[in-house]
C-alpha cells in the first residue's frame, strides 16, 4: 500500500495521511518513478512549509490549495523507468515527497547529476530539482555515515557558504556573531565551519535553559547564553545576529539590549513557524535573508561545478568526525511514527542530539 503524507497550508498542525499512487499525468520518455527508501526529518523541513506558498516549496510536489507536501531530503530506488541509462534498482539522492512513491522527470545535466524539469518545479530554485545517482556499491559508506549524511547534507552546505559568506565579508564589521535557535542541526554546522575556517569573531549561542549545557559543550560555540539573559551579548562589541528563529520579537529584543552594537540580522530558518508567513523573518532594512540555493549557484558558477563539489566534500569531512561526537540517530519507519516526528518537531519537542531518518 502507498502512503502520502501531506499538511494544511496554513494550518500547520492540521495533518493527514493517505493512500494513494505515483502521479503518472505528466509521463513523458524521461519518467523515472521511484520508491522513497529513507528520508531525513528536521527542523529544516519545518522552515519548507512555514514559508510553502512565499518561496514556493509546496511546488515541488503539489497536491491541491488547501493540502501541501513537505519536500524532504533522502534516497530513492527506481522501480520503474522510461529512460534507457536509468535502471530499475539504481539508487537516487534528492528531493522526494513525504510519500511512498513519486514520478520525476529527469535530464541528464552531467555524468551522475540529473535535473528534474517539470513543468510544476520550474517556480523553485533548481538547487532542489537535481538528482544525485548513488554508486551501486552500497558497501562503502557504512549505513551510520549514510544517515548522518542524509540529515546534515542539505545542513551542511548552507552553514558552510553562510560561513563562507561571512568571512568573505569580513563579518560586516562585527565582533561577536549571535545564533538564535543555537542548538538547532544548521546553527551547529554554521558555529563550527566559523571555527574551521579561523573566522576572527567570537560565536555566541542563544538557547533555552535546557539546552544551554548541550550547545556550552560542543566546543564551537565561545559561549552559550539563555534567551532570559539576553543582556549578557551587549558588552561583547558589534554583532550580526543570525537567526534560525525566525521570532521578530525575539530580534527586536537583542536589537534593544545590544543598541549602537547592532549590525544587521541575517534570517535563516523558521522556527517560529506560528507567526503569520508575512511577519516571519523576510528581509527589511535590518535584515538579510539568507537563500543558500542562490549562493549554491553563485559559488558553482565561480568555482566550477567539479570543484564545488570537491570543496563540499571537503566540508563534510571536516564536519562529519564532530558530529559522530554528539548525534543520536533514530531510525524509524511507518506511517504513525512519521506522524509522531512531524507533531514532535512541529512542537519543538525534540532533544538537539537526535537526528531522526524516517521511511513508510
Amino acid at each position: 500500500m502507498s502512503f502520502t503524507f501531506d499538511v494544511q497550508k496554513d494550518d500547520l498542525t492540521q495533518s493527514r495521511m493517505t493512500t494513494s499512487e505515483a502521479n503518472s499525468e505528466n509521463e513523458t520518455d524521461n519518467s523515472v518513478w521511484v520508491k522513497t527508501e529513507k528520508f531525513a526529518f528536521s527542523a529544516n523541513n519545518i522552515t519548507y512549509a512555514a514559508f510553502g506558498r512565499s518561496m514556493s516549496y509546496w511546488d515541488i510536489f503539489p497536491r491541491d490549495e488547501d493540502w501541501g507536501n513537505i519536500p524532504v531530503w533522502g534516497n530513492a530506488t527506481v522501480i520503474k523507468s522510461n529512460r534507457d541509462d536509468i535502471k530499475v534498482g539504481q539508487r537516487l539522492f534528492g528531493v522526494f515527497p513525504m510519500a511512498t512513491e513519486a514520478m520525476l522527470n529527469l535530464m541528464e545535466l552531467v555524468p551522475g547529476f540529473m535535473l528534474e524539469n517539470s513543468e510544476h518545479r520550474s517556480t523553485v530554485s533548481p538547487v532542489y530539482n537535481r538528482y544525485t545517482l548513488i554508486p551501486e556499491d552500497k558497501g562503502q559508506m557504512p549505513e551510520n555515515a549514510e544517515n548522518a549524511t542524509i540529515i546534515f547534507r542539505p545542513l551542511f552546505i548552507t552553514a558552510y557558504l553562510l560561513a563562507l559568506h561571512l568571512q568573505d565579508n569580513k563579518c560586516f564589521g562585527a565582533k561577536q556573531i549571535v545564533m538564535t535557535s543555537a542548538s538547532s542541526k544548521t546553527a551547529i554546522c554554521l558555529s563550527h565551519y566559523l571555527k574551521d575556517l579561523g573566522v576572527d569573531v567570537e560565536v555566541v549561542g542563544l538557547t533555552s535553559p535546557k539546552n544551554k549545557s548541550f550547545v556550552a559543550n560542543l566546543g564551537s560555540y565561545d559561549d552559550a547564553v539563555t534567551y532570559d539573559d539576553l543582556s549578557a551579548v551587549a558588552g561583547k562589541g558589534p554583532a550580526v545576529i543570525v537567526d534560525f528563529a525566525g521570532d521578530p520579537e525575539l530580534i527586536e529584543k537583542l536589537k534593544a539590549n545590544l543598541t549602537e552594537n547592532f549590525i544587521k540580522a541575517i534570517g535563516i530558518g523558521a522556527a517560529d513557524w506560528q507567526a503569520s508567513e508575512n511577519d516571519r523573518n523576510l528581509p527589511d532594512e535590518d535584515m538579510d535573508f539568507f537563500f543558500a540555493p542562490i549562493h549554491i549557484n553563485q559559488r558553482t558558477k565561480d568555482w566550477g561545478p567539479v570543484e564545488f563539489q570537491k570543496r563540499m566534500a571537503g566540508a563534510w569531512m571536516s564536519l562529519l568526525p564532530e558530529v559522530i561526537k554528539w548525534i543520536q540517530i533514530k531510525q524509524l519507519s511507518g506511517p504513525e511514527n512519521i506522524q509522531e516526528v512531524y507533531v514532535k518537531m512541529l512542537n519543538n519537542q525534540i532533544d538537539p542530539t537526535e537526528g531522526y531518518v524516517l521511511s513508510f
